[in-house]
């Protein structure tokens, strides 16, 4: 393989080659082994619908994996071996079945996207610039207090949010996301964010906007209660 070239494995009912790049196909935990075979020559592994039962021991081997998405997969737990990972930049854990990340994730330095919607999740992420907690029937409201100095990208939405913290410290969020909660009101720290242009609020019961962030380019209100 040339140097440089990505190797992809994609897990789904066929294998083959195109474009310099091997598209690995199967949905086996014997395949996910064969995958680890290639070692750090891996940038980009998808497993989706695949069966993870061995993802724990692969994982360490996968020095060079850069994107990881397991979609999908009823993943109940994010091995602590994630953290050997140390060049992934991008994980999507879509539709599974997890109610907790390891400490270990932590460890992922270069990790600044996270895409985990459909879980159940209510997590503390503070290395991030892009974060999905969408439809994690999340009750709680997560903790915004100077923990998140690089979030760029926030979405809350699908959850059952009655409401958010007073205290926002996100000097960098452009994009937020909190369509179909049951906000009511929206605290005045969130309108005072000041790099925040995009504002979804549309399916909440919100009857009274405070004032808005100067800086707004974008905002949904379908579907409040506005008067």
């Amino acid at each position: 393989m040339a140097p440089g070239c990505v190797l992809c494995c994609h897990f789904a009912r066929s294998s083959r080659l195109r474009k310099g790049r091997f598209i690995f196909t199967a949905m086996k935990a014997q395949d996910i082994d064969a995958a680890a075979a290639q070692g750090d020559r891996i940038a980009e592994l998808h497993l989706d619908h695949a069966d993870v039962v061995h993802l724990a021991v692969v994982l360490p081997v996968l020095t060079g994996l850069r994107r990881l998405s397991v979609i999908r997969c009823g993943l109940r737990q994010l091995p602590d071996s994630i953290e050997q990972c140390a060049n992934l930049d991008s994980l999507a854990l879509d539709r599974n079945r997890l109610q907790t990340l390891p400490e270990a994730l932590g460890r992922c330095t270069r990790l600044f996207k996270l895409s985990a919607a459909h879980n159940r999740l209510a997590e503390r992420l503070s290395w991030l610039a892009r974060l999905d907690l969408s439809h994690n029937a999340s009750t709680c409201r997560p903790g915004f207090n100077g923990a998140y100095a690089q979030l760029r990208h926030l979405d809350l939405s699908g959850n059952a949010l009655e409401t958010l913290p007073e205290q926002a410290a996100l000097p960098k969020l452009e994009t937020l996301l909190l369509r179909h909660n049951r906000l009511s009101n929206l605290p005045a720290a969130w309108m005072r964010l000041p790099a925040l242009k995009t504002l979804d609020i549309s399916r909440n019961p919100i009857r009274k906007l405070p004032d808005l962030p100067s800086g707004l380019q974008s905002l949904d209100i379908t579907g409040c209660l506005l008067s």
